[in-house]
């Protein structure tokens, strides 16, 4: 279960994605990841901060099932190797869209050429792959 403290938050309500403040103002969250307790000093959004330990907590807790007994440096370690696995897998995926969105952006480019071409309205463009 993941409990947290927070001590100075920023005042300001503005975020950005990656939860830092767009004005740093450090200051103390205390999370509490499978019951241990850690006190981060940083300028990262509080409520960003213990979503991610929530999240971290959540793995952890699905791999120390009784069913499944470890060291708790063992069940970090695997909850460290989850979750870099669906790190990787993630970008591998974004990586295929991207490529996939280049390769019809450029189909749908080089149908558009040649009507403009077949119409005499440009010349035949020379287009990077």
């Amino acid at each position: 279960m993941v409990a947290a403290e927070t001590s100075a938050p920023p005042q300001d309500e503005g975020r950005h994605n990656n939860g830092r403040s767009p004005v740093a103002r450090r200051h103390t969250v205390v999370l509490y990841i499978a019951g241990q307790r850690y006190a981060i000093k940083t300028d990262a959004d509080p409520a960003y901060l213990h979503q991610l330990a929530a999240f971290v907590d959540e793995q952890y807790d699905a791999l120390s099932a009784p069913s499944r007994p470890g060291s708790p440096q063992k069940i970090s370690l695997l909850t460290a190797l989850r979750i870099a696995d669906e790190l990787f897998k993630e970008r591998a995926a974004t990586n295929a869209l991207k490529k996939n969105i280049r390769l019809k952006s450029n189909r749908i480019l080089d149908i558009i050429d040649a009507q403009l071409v077949q119409n005499e309205v440009i010349e035949k463009p020379k287009r990077k792959q």
